[in-house]
């Protein structure tokens, strides 16, 4: 996806929604580290085959901050439509498979690789990924059918993720999206959200939502952070869908609102690496 900037931005703006990665642990072993491990999750990709999502390349920039900045945690892309690659692998879907589906995949993942060796992670998602995970956490802890019955996650960052939907037009300007099962389900009001609304996050598990109102996304400001209990940043300049995934900077330089309070913070990925590296 993200072969240069500038096709990142392309391809980012279609999204509606390794050699970081260390290798995977052993089952017998189970992860050590002394930082969590962080679990990356991508967005709407239309283009499965034959070219596929490299989504180490796609997520390059929040975990290269991660990793610049000397996180010991494993930075752990997953891979879920059938010819991403590049991460781990946690499913074979298409652009036709729901969002819960691809959710239950997420949550067994993250399951059996920490959640049973009682190590807890903290997640990164963009566009759609993060309703996935938004699905992963809360059906898990409703106890839904094709659901592990427990997850430990810490801290989740969602960058323009639309937790309530987008319209009609924003849908029809994605190419690849309209007609599919994903679109239908990522539309405002869908029965999907609906249905996912009524899920409550666990308590012991923060959530930033990250969006921006400058009216340059494709995904709306208030559906960013449209997120129950999260902490809210909506910035005020003209960001662009891809834009959260590439902007660091150590100084409070970008105006935004906090939780509907006018304030100014540090650029998206810095935001990311102090939200997850909180005491």
């Amino acid at each position: 996806m993200l072969r240069s900037l500038r096709v990142a931005a392309v391809i980012g703006s279609l999204a509606l929604l390794g050699s970081l990665a260390p290798a995977a642990p052993s089952a017998s072993a189970g992860p050590v580290s002394t930082e969590p491990p962080v679990v990356f999750v991508h967005g709407f990709f239309a283009d499965n085959c034959p070219t596929g999502l490299n989504v180490a390349a796609a997520l390059a920039g929040p975990t290269s901050e991660l990793a610049a900045a000397g996180w010991t945690g494993r930075l752990d892309v997953v891979a879920y439509y059938a010819c991403d690659h590049g991460g781990s692998r946690i499913g074979s879907d298409t652009t036709d498979t729901s969002i819960r589906r691809i959710g239950a995949q997420l949550a067994r993942y993250i399951y059996r690789t920490y959640t049973v060796y009682r190590q807890p992670v903290d997640i990164v998602a963009h566009s759609m990924g993060g309703l996935v995970a938004r699905a992963a956490i809360a059906y898990t802890a409703a106890h839904a059918f094709g659901f592990p019955p427990t997850l430990l996650v810490h801290r989740v960052v969602t960058f323009s993720s639309p937790f309530r939907g987008v319209s009609r037009t924003a849908i029809r300007a994605v190419p690849g999206l309209a007609g599919t099962r994903q679109a239908r389900q990522v539309r405002a009001r869908s029965a999907f959200l609906t249905s996912l609304a009524r899920r409550k996050v666990p308590a012991g598990t923060d959530w930033l939502a990250v969006g921006s109102s400058g009216g340059c996304d494709l995904v709306p400001g208030a559906s960013a952070v449209g997120m129950p209990g999260a902490v809210r940043i909506r910035y005020t300049g003209c960001w662009t869908h891809t834009q959260y995934l590439y902007v660091t900077a150590q100084t409070r330089s970008y105006a935004a609102d906090r939780n509907g309070t006018s304030t100014v913070t540090y650029g998206s990925l810095e935001l990311m690496h102090r939200f997850v590296a909180r005491a």
